[in-house]
Parts: structure tokens; C-alpha cells; sequence
């Protein structure tokens, strides 16, 4: 997460610096983006910079966060669901593309942190199961929304390997997929709740 300084800034300021990240992701490898392009594109200080995030790393987490899960930059949900074509720029678009390239130390980031609007998202998901009796009652919520996580990583991991480089081709993958993907989703979840309802008919 940015530290403080950053969501103290006037928001024509924060959007000034999301726009340079986001934008250079978009064009760039990973590797070649560094700290200096990125102050340069935003019009702020080295110095100011380092104010507002530990890392390039950080950068990149909590932006692709930001974009993905529809946030402002004041870290406010502006929605629940996954991100869609429908509402994203063509650079943001390109930007999430880049989970595709960027480094899977980097991706862990995203993948394993409880700070972010993915982890909350699939929380209220998976506690809604939970509530709905579709998820045990003694389950950790939380742990259970990391394994969850841990899945959606392995799965872009997954991809990345056999060649797939977009969310659009990953989609259609995993859907050509469903049974195999249903066995670690909320998909099971239901199937056993119906599977049980049956046998006890």
C-alpha cells in the first residue's frame, strides 16, 4: 500500500502519477521500466516519490489492484466485480495484460497480500458462501480467501507457460477447462450442496 503521503496528495497530483505507471507498464517490459522514467511522466521529484511508495514493486501492485478491482486513487471500491473490457481504457487493458510478463515475485505481491481490494472482494465472495451454508461453518474466511488466491496465482502461472499472454485467451482456456476449474472454486462448493441435497431426497 502507499503510505500516507501518497492519499494526501490533490487528486489531480495521484492521477498524474497513476497515469505514468500505468501508461509505461502498458508499453514497456517490466524490466525496463524504472523509478526515473516514471517521476519523469508524473512531474514530480525522485525524492517525492519515495514519499509515497517503497518500490517500483509497490507501484505496481497497488495500481494493477486499483485498475483491476475499478478503485480511485483515494483507495475507495468503486465496484465489486473483476475488471471488464467494457469500462477499461486501451491502455488499461494493456496495463492488466501485463500480469502476463511482469515477474512472479512481483505477482506474488498481488496474490498473497490481505491489504488488497482483490483480497477483500473474494472475501465478502466467500464469506456470501459461507453465510449460504455452501462453505463449511468452521472454516477460516480468511485463510480460506488466501488459498483461493494462491489458486488464481497458480492459474496465471499456469498460463503464462503454455503460452497464453492476455485475460481474454486465459478465459477461454479455463472455460475449455470448467471441470477442472470447478474442482477449487465456488463452482464445488454448490456441487457438493446440490450432490448432498439428492442423497438426502
Amino acid at each position: 500500500m502507499p503510505h500516507k503521503a501518497y492519499f494526501n496528495l490533490p487528486e489531480e497530483k495521484r492521477e498524474r502519477i497513476r497515469q505514468a505507471v500505468i501508461e509505461l507498464f502498458a508499453e514497456l517490459p517490466y524490466e525496463d521500466v524504472t523509478t526515473r522514467m516514471i517521476v519523469q511522466k508524473a512531474g514530480i521529484s525522485m525524492g517525492s516519490l519515495y514519499q509515497y511508495f517503497e518500490s517500483k514493486d509497490e507501484m505496481y501492485v497497488y495500481f494493477i489492484d486499483n485498475v483491476a478491482y475499478h478503485v480511485d486513487c483515494s483507495g475507495a471500491p468503486a465496484s465489486n466485480r473483476w475488471y471488464t473490457n467494457a469500462i477499461l481504457t486501451d491502455v488499461e487493458r494493456a496495463f492488466i495484460d501485463s500480469m502476463f510478463r511482469a515477474p512472479s515475485q512481483v505477482l506474488e505481491q498481488f496474490y498473497y497480500s490481505l491489504e488488497t481490494n482483490a483480497f477483500r472482494y473474494g472475501k465478502r465472495f466467500y464469506s456470501s458462501l459461507h453465510a449460504e451454508g455452501l462453505i463449511p461453518p468452521d472454516v477460516d474466511i480468511d485463510f480460506y480467501t488466501l488459498l483461493q488466491s494462491g489458486i488464481a496465482f497458480g492459474r496465471l502461472m499456469y498460463a503464462r507457460s503454455i503460452g497464453i499472454t492476455s485475460p481474454e485467451e486465459s478465459r477461454k482456456f479455463f472455460k475449455s477447462n470448467a471441470n477442472t476449474v470447478a474442482l477449487f472454486g465456488a463452482e464445488h462448493a454448490t456441487q457438493i450442496d446440490q450432490e448432498r441435497a439428492e442423497q438426502e431426497q
